[in-house]
């Protein structure tokens, strides 16, 4: 995406020259300062999101560290597995 918008700003300033205005008479400074206003209120919210995006990935890291200690099984929880053969008949209490 940003890539996109790299490209089409290269693309409007060969179109428009370095200075612009100066050769084509429609484009005077308003515009161009509504553009530069925009471009750099975009660059603001990308920021904001790639700061974003950080926290989530790390907030994601903490909470897979959390289910993998979850997930494991404590020895003295369950020392042995329960098995049909067991000297309670097979009955598995519920």
């Amino acid at each position: 995406m940003l890539e996109d918008g790299q490209r089409a700003h290269r693309q409007w300033v060969r179109q428009t020259g370095v200075g612009g205005m100066a050769q084509d008479p429609t484009l005077t400074s308003e515009p161009l300062r509504r553009h530069s206003v925009a471009s750099a209120q975009l660059q603001e919210k990308l920021a904001g999101a790639q700061r974003q995006l950080g926290q989530l990935r790390a907030q994601e890291a903490g909470l897979q560290q959390e289910q993998r200690k979850a997930d494991r099984v404590s020895p003295t929880a369950c020392p042995i597995p329960w098995q049909p053969g067991f000297p309670d008949g097979g009955v598995r209490d519920l």
